[in-house]
């Protein structure tokens, strides 16, 4: 009996062992990816517009681009996250130059287009892979826009108090936590975008939805605890079967060919609904021709 309560004793305090070296770890890396400084790089300079036109693309790329998905429906800042068992992130008000009213263009496109703040640290889940991706002409518009929204709201700053459980997603890349690190900080903004109905205008566009339905298209489990699986929505999937008036009305209108009601904090097709035709037969081509 004693010989097996010792055994007992050890196995316990091995397994209690392994638990603190893992925290340790989680928390170590944790750390150090957030608080990295990203260096050896400029920000791209933009000749921003107050042209009409430019400002209106500006105002749809925020829609396009989910940005008032994470930032608030007039880009004001909200808790994008706040539950007991991920915990707090705040996102930041963008209106009124954002949370500091001396953001130069040049900070817009550290955020946008490097995925850092003013001191070049990572911006936590910001999506910055997708929109590093964005043509000149549609960085320009969308901080153009960005750059002059008066004041709407309090000044919020971006806030993030996350459980270990966030933090192990993150360690571990089942979240899209420090997306910094995906970026070529190197690479130039696109200036060769031609806007056409070609798959190769489509793919430009499909950036914005390699984030659930992964960089293949072919989707996959969820993208964070309490999400269902995603779907493929390449032309072996479901999408594959529909006519382009079916997948625009499907975008438009948040119903599928089958009835099927969207859910837009699942599948966010308001963001596309603010697609022109144009774009939205460019994407039709693309996924049909994966």
């Amino acid at each position: 009996m004693k010989k097996f309560l010792k055994w007992t004793g050890i196995v316990l305090l091995c397994l209690v062992g392994l638990v603190a070296v893992f925290a340790i770890y989680v928390n170590l890396r944790f750390d150090a990816d957030y608080s990295k400084t990203y260096t050896g790089f400029e920000p791209e300079n933009l000749d921003l517009s107050a042209d009409s036109s430019v400002l209106a693309l500006g105002e749809r790329l925020t829609y396009i681009k989910g940005c008032r998905d994470c930032h608030g429906k007039k880009l004001e800042g909200r808790d994008f996250i706040n539950t007991p068992d991920l915990g707090l992130v705040m996102t930041t008000n963008l209106t009124g130059r954002g949370a500091k009213a001396d953001w130069k263009p040049s900070d817009w496109v550290l955020a946008l287009k490097h995925g850092v703040d003013q001191d070049h640290k990572p911006l936590f889940i910001m999506p910055a892979h997708e929109t590093a991706l964005l043509s000149k002409k549609d960085m320009t518009a969308l901080v153009s826009y960005l750059n002059q929204l008066p004041l709407s709201g309090e000044i919020v700053a971006r806030e993030v108090e996350v459980t270990f459980l966030t933090k192990a997603l993150s360690v571990f890349d089942k979240l899209p936590a420090f997306n910094t690190q995906r970026i070529d900080h190197q690479a130039s903004l696109k200036t060769n975008v031609t806007e056409s109905v070609t798959p190769s205008y489509g793919a430009y566009l499909a950036v914005s939805c390699i984030g659930c339905h992964r960089p293949d298209f072919k989707g996959g489990g969820p993208i964070a605890p309490g999400f269902p699986d995603v779907p493929g929505i390449t032309s072996a999937g479901n999408v594959g079967k529909w006519t382009f008036e079916q997948f625009k009305s499907t975008l438009r209108y948040g119903k599928t060919p089958e009835g099927r009601i969207l859910d837009p904090a699942n599948m966010p097709w308001p963001m596309a609904a603010a697609m022109t035709d144009l774009e939205l037969e460019a994407l039709y081509v693309y996924f049909r021709s994966i």
